[in-house]
């Protein structure tokens, strides 16, 4: 993996996750598993962040199949342990999705490397962390519903005007 230039390549990577990035924890019954993505058009630049973190890039499927005209779309995963070293990283440069960092930070904390079942314990904490991923990241017009719902502390932060 290639070093970091700068700490205004961290902020630019920051501002990807904040305008078009995804952090969020996948459910599949009793088994979560958190992530990060990115979606855009600009393959290099996806690759690259590649290169430093690792992950995966990939080809949005179904997307242009009846918008022949538009760009393709990629993206880029990361999860596990280069998950948790590019959020703790960049979490200082986040402005709107500090909160859905630290939530996956939290839950990739607790995760065990084991085959061993995981307690009750585990998949209500796993459970709680998911709901409040989820609820940070809906979308429409219970959005500000929802949101007005979560620990106010938690949300806070600044934005320059």
């Amino acid at each position: 993996m290639r070093q970091l230039r700068s700490q205004i390549e961290l902020g630019y990577i920051a501002g990807t996750l904040d305008s078009e990035g995804t952090l969020a924890i996948h459910r599949n019954k009793n088994s979560y598993h958190a992530y990060v993505v990115v979606g855009q058009t600009d393959y290099s630049w996806l690759q690259g962040l590649k290169e430093t973190w690792g992950g995966v890039v990939y080809k949005g499927r179904g997307l242009n199949e009846n918008r022949p005209h538009w760009a393709i779309l990629w993206r880029w995963v990361l999860t596990g342990d280069k998950m948790v070293a590019l959020l703790e990283t960049v979490k200082p440069f986040l402005r709107l999705k500090k909160t859905q960092a630290e939530l996956l930070l939290e839950f990739q904390a607790g995760v065990q490397k084991s085959s061993s079942p995981l307690s009750q314990a585990e998949v209500e904490r796993r459970r709680g962390l998911y709901n409040r991923c989820r609820t940070l990241n809906c979308k429409g017009p219970r959005s500000n519903q929802l949101l007005l719902a979560i620990d106010s502390a938690k949300l806070q932060y600044e934005l320059p005007l």
